[in-house]
């Protein structure tokens, strides 16, 4: 059997190893248009400092990503974040605020802690806490279909709970329009609360005398050296199957009992199994002439583009986020970023001695990288310290990487799955299907790799 994988990220390398422990007997083919494996994962030793160009952590409760870096031999490489400084701020109209804890986990959160953090955080007005008093009253909504974010909370809990509390942690994952996000794609178990219970309030009691998963284990983990390491040895796991650098596919055509695939350079491969892992506007283009419907679909998934900036500074210039995981910003602040992550502070041997490291989160591409990370930090008060020019700053940019689950997504992923049926031994892997994180990835490559087989 011959399978060629199109994309060398974390869905496509996934993708290749599951394929390489199951089918032993399959001639296995990746080709990555970059000069590197490993997509948006990504990390650099520079100066003693630990840099993720991309994202830094993996969520424990979707294990898939824990589970392959122990089948990998990283389990001693597995860090928690630091537990006592699990704090992070709301910057809001020129003022820190603690951000409350446990509103994505309320579920399993004991019920009057939930209530007593709601009613304590300043981020709400009297009215807004109010207005969320209410929400027991509200009638549940008896339509089936698909509900955006914004309408969903300020219908049961009001604008000012979506606009301070949702909003900004919705932005930070997928960027761009977080009002119109999929509540059935993004936020299944709050849609499934309302229509289980009626009321979130009355689902948060019903499930009350839970413990909270953050008890058991931390919310986050990542790897000693990065995440940078997990590709290493997924890399070095593939060695003896063929992995081309640097090659572009630009189409896709049938052939009988296959696939031809056509590359950027002229040069064209045949495959039995195509899997395509590439960003969902590539995996558009790629798919355009083999089946237009599909092509047109995937199309309509919107993508945000996404910047990290990375500053060093020297510990002493280090003032009131000294124990904190960083902050969220209010879109209302018209600043270029979404948020900051004190990365030395969430994990071990991120920055040397005597120095910590912060990464600015932005959900475009900046222009001016330089200019914009400087007028931020002229304009916040708690870095009034900071009077010297960063010792490490670094700006990784990457364009539509960040799909957005938009109003319907379920839907239009059974439409493209339907259209997919017309071509046997298709399968596609990425971020833009079943969810962004790098455990959803991995789970994507597994997927498509145990549909190939079975095919």
């Amino acid at each position: 059997m011959k399978i060629l994988i199109i994309g060398g990220g974390i869905s496509g390398l996934s993708a290749a190893y599951h394929l390489q422990k199951t089918k032993a007997s399959a001639q296995i083919y990746l080709i990555e248009k970059e000069k590197r494996l490993g997509g948006k994962i990504e990390t650099l030793h520079q100066d003693g400092y630990i840099i993720e160009t991309g994202p830094e952590s993996l969520v424990s409760y979707k294990p898939a990503a824990i589970n392959l870096c122990q089948e990998l031999g990283l389990s001693s490489e597995i860090i928690p974040s630091i537990p006592e400084n699990r704090k992070t701020f709301f910057f809001l109209k020129g003022n820190l605020i603690p951000f409350p804890e446990g509103i994505f986990s309320a579920f399993q959160a004991p019920f009057f802690r939930t209530v007593k953090t709601l009613a304590q955080t300043p981020l709400l007005s009297p009215l807004g806490k109010l207005r969320i008093g209410l929400e027991p009253f509200i009638p549940p909504r008896q339509e089936d279909d698909d509900e955006a974010a914004g309408s969903f909370f300020s219908r049961r809990l009001g604008r000012e709970f979506f606009n301070h509390l949702i909003a900004p942690f919705l932005s930070g994952i997928y960027g761009g329009d977080t009002e119109n996000l999929s509540m059935k794609s993004v936020l299944p178990t709050f849609y499934a609360a309302e229509k289980k219970y009626g009321s979130l309030l009355k689902a948060i009691l019903a499930n009350k005398n839970k413990k909270s998963s953050s008890q058991q284990i931390p919310p986050f983990v990542s790897l000693k050296n990065g995440l940078g390491s997990l590709i290493d040895k997924l890399v070095k796991s593939l060695q003896k199957n063929r992995i081309d650098l640097g090659k572009s596919v630009v189409a896709v055509k049938n052939l009988p009992g296959g696939y031809q695939v056509l590359l950027e350079n002229g040069e064209r491969v045949e495959s039995e199994i195509l899997i395509i892992a590439t960003p969902v506007q590539k995996t558009a283009d790629i798919l355009k002439d083999l089946d237009p419907e599909a092509s047109k679909l995937l199309s309509e998934i919107p993508s945000s583009s996404a910047s990290v900036v990375t500053l060093g500074f020297d510990q002493n210039d280090l003032s009131t986020l000294s124990n904190s995981y960083g902050f969220l910003i209010s879109p209302e602040e018209k600043f270029p970023f979404l948020a900051c992550t004190m990365s030395s502070n969430k994990w071990e041997g991120r920055a040397p001695e005597g120095k910590f490291i912060m990464r600015f989160y932005a959900n475009t591409i900046l222009d001016d990288p330089e200019k914009s990370t400087n007028e931020f930090l002229k304009q916040l008060p708690f870095f009034s310290k900071i009077k010297k020019k960063p010792e490490l700053f670094l700006v990784h940019s990457h364009p539509n990487v960040m799909p957005e689950y938009r109003v319907s997504h379920e839907k239009k992923m059974e439409q493209i799955q339907r259209a997919l049926t017309r071509h046997p031994g298709l399968f596609l892997a990425g971020n833009a299907y079943q969810g962004i994180g790098i455990s959803d990835c991995i789970l994507s490559g597994v997927k498509a790799a145990e549909k190939a087989v079975t095919t």
